[in-house]
C-alpha cells in the first residue's frame, strides 16, 4: 500500500511534468541543474479522523528557481505551477488529492539574478 505522501508526490510530479513548459520538474535536484527549475519540496501530513482512517491533510511546498534580469519570468513560471495545481483533483494509487493554494512568495536572492518562488498548497488526501 502506498503512503499518502509518496502517492501525493508522484501525482504532483506527473501533473507538473505534463503541465509546465520551459522548466525541469525535479523531486531531487542534481547539483549542476540549470534554471529554470520546479522542485517538489516538503510534504507534511496530519491524519484526519480516528483509528483506521487513512485520510490525510497534507502540506505541500513547491519551489521555483529562475535566473533573469527581472522578476516577470519567475512569476510566469509560478503562474504555470499554479494553473496546474490550484483547485486540481489528482489521483494516484487509489488516493484522491484535492489541492488549493495557501500562499506564495517570490524573492530575489543575494546574487542579484536568481529568483526563488515558494508556493504552499493544502492537499486533502482521501481513499
Amino acid at each position: 500500500m502506498n503512503s499518502a505522501l509518496s502517492a501525493c508526490e508522484k501525482a504532483v510530479f506527473v501533473a507538473l511534468a505534463a503541465g509546465v513548459s520551459g522548466a525541469a520538474v525535479q523531486q531531487h535536484v542534481p547539483q549542476e541543474t540549470a534554471a529554470p527549475i520546479v522542485i517538489i519540496g516538503d510534504l507534511e501530513a496530519e491524519p484526519l479522523g480516528g483509528k483506521g482512517n487513512t485520510d490525510r491533510d497534507i502540506g505541500l511546498s513547491i519551489t521555483t528557481i529562475d535566473q533573469a534580469e527581472q522578476r516577470k519570468p519567475a512569476l510566469a513560471l509560478m503562474d504555470q505551477v499554479n494553473s496546474v495545481l490550484d483547485q486540481a483533483t489528482l489521483t494516484e494509487a487509489g488516493w484522491i488529492f484535492h489541492l488549493w493554494l495557501e500562499s506564495e512568495s517570490a524573492v530575489l536572492l543575494g546574487d542579484g539574478k536568481t529568483y526563488e518562488g515558494l508556493q504552499r498548497y493544502r492537499v486533502m488526501a482521501t481513499r
